[in-house]
């Protein structure tokens, strides 16, 4: 699993060793990697070439109608959700749940440790 971010990488990386996330991660892609922001695609490509996959090998969860935006315009399949930040952005995706945690079975670890986030509904 992939982490592809618009942040930057200290503050992501220090977010993931506090809550001990970094462990689900195989490859992680923030704006320090890339040279071109989303709603270019440019973090999506670069996370699919670390973890040596295809866009239509890969889902993409996003919260914000930039990133949906992107990762469609190279032929990524997009589910998107309404976080905390973007939750009155207007999403064009392939589907759109409420939650990111009821769409795939993820570690039971990292599923815990989601749901104690503030800013993560159930």
């Amino acid at each position: 699993m992939a982490l592809a971010t618009s942040a930057k990488m200290r503050p992501v990386d220090a977010m993931l060793k506090l809550e001990d996330l970094g462990q689900y991660f195989s490859a992680l892609v923030c704006a320090d990697d890339v040279s071109s922001h989303k709603p270019a695609a440019d973090c999506y490509v670069k996370a699919c070439k670390k973890n040596s996959a295809s866009p239509h090998q890969t889902l993409v969860i996003e919260d914000s109608s930039n990133g949906a935006t992107a990762a469609q315009s190279v032929g990524f399949r997009v589910v998107t959700f309404h976080g905390s930040m973007w939750k009155h952005d207007a999403f064009a995706s392939d589907d759109h749940i409420q939650s990111f945690l009821k769409l795939i079975p993820l570690p039971l670890g990292l599923t815990k440790k989601l749901r104690t986030l503030k800013h993560t509904p159930d």
